[in-house]
């Protein structure tokens, strides 16, 4: 912690692990002419991860790793960011050409907010165990919702592009304010949402760890420990498991194996 007055109650560390975030994002984002890209620079099509998969996830562990910094407990000024950050991503879904008839709904931004949303009640109403009871209900019950129910539109239980339960979700809601490049599905659709909310959780309790008053020693074996643990977790559900249990990786469907698999990467690298 900064003993600066005007960085009181801030992380330095927080911030330096946010700013090589952002500078991970704005590479990614001007890797080349995209003809011939590093893979590491792109994102997986589907199954799989790379770097690049990474910083969306970061940046969500990062939003609940803030909020156990703040002591701000009501709910309009977190209304009024969430509002904001919606706000800003449906502006930059319009600029330039202001398609408002095909406006996509959904956006990074947007589950940033909705996801702070959530996470700020997670703090002011539920405590430690709460919230770890929260993240497994969220990633258990998200894997049993994708891996057994037959979608409204009568496809079976599949992790397949087009027939997974969270595309026929999407395109019942909000086709067609969809992501452009598919039109059919979005990568920041209804129900990846909910997975996305656990990411957020994990980041919260980091941050509660990390302002628990363990020595530096301490804090720091547990954030990498706990990583690790994590990323084996995501790993072995992901990509080990036998067949009735597997769950993979998957950014797009945001699955309850990438979200461990990330949080614990988050936390052992901010280690």
């Amino acid at each position: 912690m900064s003993d600066t007055p005007a960085l009181q109650g801030r992380s330095t560390s927080l911030d330096a692990f946010r700013g090589l975030t952002i500078a991970a994002m704005i590479l990614v984002n001007n890797a080349g002419d995209w003809s011939c890209v590093y893979w590491p620079l792109l994102h997986v099509s589907w199954h799989g991860w790379t770097p690049t998969d990474l910083i969306f996830p970061f940046f969500l562990f990062m939003v609940g790793m803030s909020l156990a910094f703040s002591r701000r407990l009501e709910f309009r000024p977190a209304l009024a960011r969430t509002a904001k950050l919606i706000g800003l991503g449906l502006l930059l879904n319009l600029y330039p050409y202001f398609p408002f008839a095909e406006l996509r709904w959904p956006g990074v931004l947007q589950r940033i907010g909705l996801c702070y949303l959530a996470a700020f009640a997670v703090k002011r109403w539920l405590g430690t165990r709460g919230q770890v009871t929260l993240v497994g209900v969220l990633l258990v019950g998200y894997w049993l919702l994708m891996t057994l129910v037959t979608g409204p539109e009568g496809h079976p239980p599949s992790l397949e592009m087009e027939t997974n339960l969270a595309g026929q979700v999407d395109r019942i809601l909000l086709v067609p304010h969809v992501w452009s490049s598919v039109e059919t599905w979005d990568p920041e659709g209804v129900l990846s949402t909910f997975p996305a909310i656990a990411t957020t959780v994990l980041g919260l309790l980091c941050g509660s760890w990390l302002r628990s008053g363990r020595g530096p020693t301490a804090t720091t074996r547990g954030l990498l420990l706990g990583g690790l643990a994590l990323t084996a977790l995501g790993v072995a559900w992901g990509e080990a498991a036998p067949s009735w249990l597997l769950f993979p990786i998957n950014k797009n469907l945001w699955t309850s194996s990438f979200v461990l698999l990330t949080g614990g990467l988050a936390a052992a690298l901010f280690g």
